[in-house]
């Protein structure tokens, strides 16, 4: 399923939840936090106010959407397999 849009860190974490979406996209380290150690694929995008900040090991950072692109085809193939 794909979710484009939906504030408040407590508020994402049900609604993902609720629709079992894989794969969450964002920019905001709060909102992987609740989310971490789920199974859920994290991508956080790089961006000035998150560069610095410390997260779980299973939080993916990336830069562009061509990485992006590649990790989600790459964790599907595993899914596949």
């Amino acid at each position: 399923r794909r979710l484009t849009s939906v504030e408040g860190d407590a508020r994402k974490k049900l609604v993902i939840q609720k629709l079992k979406i894989d794969c969450l996209i964002d920019d905001l380290p709060a909102y992987f936090m609740p989310l971490s150690g789920t199974g859920i694929l994290l991508l956080m995008i790089n961006q000035p106010w998150n560069i610095g900040k410390a997260v779980p090991s299973d939080i993916i950072r990336i830069n562009n959407w061509e990485e992006t692109r590649i990790i989600i085809n790459a964790k599907s193939r595993r899914k596949a397999a």
